[in-house]
């Protein structure tokens, strides 16, 4: 009899551990869906972030027209980006000056990219497109065509 106890004994532990797995597994299936939601909401969070802060087409020209009185530009729309993080930017030797809230004027048909500094209304630096993959540029904002 105490052998039959006994296999009674570890069946029920078997069957505890089968109905708590399906427990387990609505913990992790949890957790993983948290996660993702959370990252989901970094990526919107960053999207946002990028949107808002786009300057908007009617600025890009009056930038565009400010720096058409200090030096003469090629005749096409330029894009136009704002510096969000210099020192990120800074690590390009073509960025080296650049401050916080400088402009960057890229000209793609003419290939020339021109740095505006709107607060002492200064070129800050010019230079030509060398490579026309376009790679980002650390903290530049955004791109407005």
């Amino acid at each position: 009899m105490n052998e039959v106890t006994l296999l009674d004994q570890s069946s029920s532990v078997h069957d505890r551990r089968k109905y708590r797995r399906p427990h387990m597994n609505a913990i992790v299936l949890i957790l993983v869906g948290l996660v993702i939601l959370a990252l989901a909401a970094v990526v919107v969070f960053q999207y946002l972030k990028l949107n808002s802060s786009e300057i908007s087409q009617e600025i890009a020209r009056k930038v565009q027209n400010e720096v058409s009185k200090l030096m003469i530009l090629p005749d096409e729309e330029a894009l136009v980006s704002s510096v969000d993080d210099a020192d990120a930017t800074r690590q390009q030797p073509f960025f080296a000056q650049v401050e916080n809230g400088d402009h960057v004027l890229i000209f793609v048909q003419a290939a020339k990219i021109v740095i505006y500094r709107p607060s002492t209304n200064k070129i800050i630096n010019v230079g030509p497109i060398v490579d026309d993959r376009s790679p980002e540029i650390e903290g530049i904002d955004s791109t407005v065509d």
